[in-house]
């Protein structure tokens, strides 16, 4: 079974169509293109399912990265 981060860093990958094994300090809206506002949804939606929680609007737009959702997750005691 999987640690929970490696859930995370997997779910990324899978929707940003990363390559895997890529490192997840790597992972950064500002530095993919194709992250734009439907990803963003896609990409919040998957987490939210991989790891049975809800966001709120305000959570939303801190999302800008992979370290930034693992804090989220931290702070939900999921990770």
């Amino acid at each position: 079974m999987k640690n929970p981060t490696e859930r995370l860093v997997e779910v990324f990958v899978s929707v940003l169509a990363l390559p895997p094994g890529t490192d997840p300090a790597s992972i950064r809206r500002s530095s993919i293109a194709s992250w734009d506002s439907l990803v963003q949804i896609t990409l919040i939606t998957a987490v939210e399912t991989e790891f049975g929680v809800m966001f709120d609007a305000d959570e939303y737009a801190t999302i800008t990265s992979c370290e930034s959702v693992a804090e989220l997750l931290k702070k939900k005691g999921l990770l």
